[in-house]
């Protein structure tokens, strides 16, 4: 009977009472669509850390994908990664879930930390360029206004994911939000009508991130 992938394989079978539960996630190839076995070095690489932590007693899990390459646009480890930490949350209620990736693996572990259920991330090596995440932010557009590095606030009233990439077009004012919503660039999560406002709000910004990452690009290219 062929492999049904994605899947959930448990390390040294789930402990009665674990404190949290890890994923493992093994590294991969930029394009490929041949299975997850396995025997690929890649998965069998993560397996030593895997025990360790079963042994302290942890739920550990390692996902095998159900292709052994990222393939973007469609970055189908995350995917995977995406419905194994809520699988994780069905099969642990209330667990905390650490994420623990190498290379292919470490991307996807930064890409999926916007679950509600995951509260660390360990990435080794992760293979990164400029269409990933590198960081999360929660801004208070009202007094006292701040931003916190960072912050994944849960109470947010609009929550949105883009690309690096896009994110520095965007608070360049050189991106446009409603193109980038309709074409699934940027997602958002909120009420209709925060979401459409948040263009003119974040507008008087613009310029003061455009003189920011100038500045500093044009102290980078004078050293």
């Amino acid at each position: 009977m062929p492999d049904t992938l994605p899947r959930l394989e448990s390390v040294c079978g789930p402990p009665a009472r674990p404190p949290a539960a890890v994923l493992v996630l093994h590294g991969g190839r930029a394009r490929s669509t041949e299975s997850g076995e396995r025997t690929r070095l890649a998965y069998l690489r993560m397996l030593p850390f895997a025990r360790m932590l079963a042994r302290d007693g942890l739920a550990v899990h390692v996902l095998r994908y159900r292709f052994r390459g990222w393939n973007a646009p469609a970055r189908d480890a995350l995917l995977d990664a995406q419905w194994a930490t809520g699988e994780l949350a069905r099969r642990h209620p209330g667990l905390p879930v650490v994420l623990l990736g190498h290379s292919m693996g470490g991307r996807a572990a930064l890409g999926a930390t916007a679950a509600p259920n995951v509260t660390a991330v360990c990435a080794l090596a992760p293979w990164l360029d400029e269409t990933d995440p590198v960081a999360q932010l929660t801004v208070r557009f009202c007094e006292p206004y701040e931003v916190i590095d960072g912050g994944n606030d849960e109470t947010a009233d609009v929550k949105m994911t883009m690309p690096a990439d896009i994110a520095h077009k965007y608070w360049r004012g050189e991106y446009n939000f409603a193109v980038g919503l309709a074409k699934g660039q940027v997602k958002a999560k909120g009420p209709i009508n925060k979401i459409l406002k948040l263009v003119p709000i974040t507008k008087p910004l613009f310029p003061l991130y455009k003189e920011m990452t100038d500045r500093r690009n044009g102290a980078s290219a004078s050293a």
